[in-house]
């Protein structure tokens, strides 16, 4: 049982990591499926990034200065595409108007 243990916590340990190494190529990518921007146009907003454990939180810059926070996660050997919103001039998540169903409506989000 304790080799058990021993090795689940090793685990657990090493898939934390994995979120920290993610370059910004890798995250530009997953930004541009969230955003529907072009990579090209978009920036890793420095200092953004906050990894806890296998979940990884940074935030993206387009060329019109829209900010988008994003979440990714990454473990050894699998990770999640990349959930991205807009913020307001003030920080505040940007409310979806235009494209908005009942999931969106009852999250708050609309």
């Amino acid at each position: 049982m304790k080799k058990f243990v021993s090795l689940f916590a090793l685990s657990v340990l090493f898939a934390g990591c994995a979120s920290v190494s993610v370059s910004d190529e890798k995250l530009l990518d997953k930004a541009e499926t969230a955003t529907g921007v072009v990579k090209s146009n978009l920036t890793v907003v420095p200092g953004s990034k906050e990894a806890s454990g296998m979940d990884l939180y940074f935030r993206v810059q387009d060329k019109q200065s829209n900010i988008y926070k994003c979440y990714y996660a990454k473990a050894m050997f699998s990770e999640s595409d990349a959930l991205c919103t807009k913020l307001t001039s003030d920080g505040k998540e940007e409310k979806n108007a235009g494209n908005c169903n009942e999931l969106l409506k009852a999250a708050g989000k609309c």
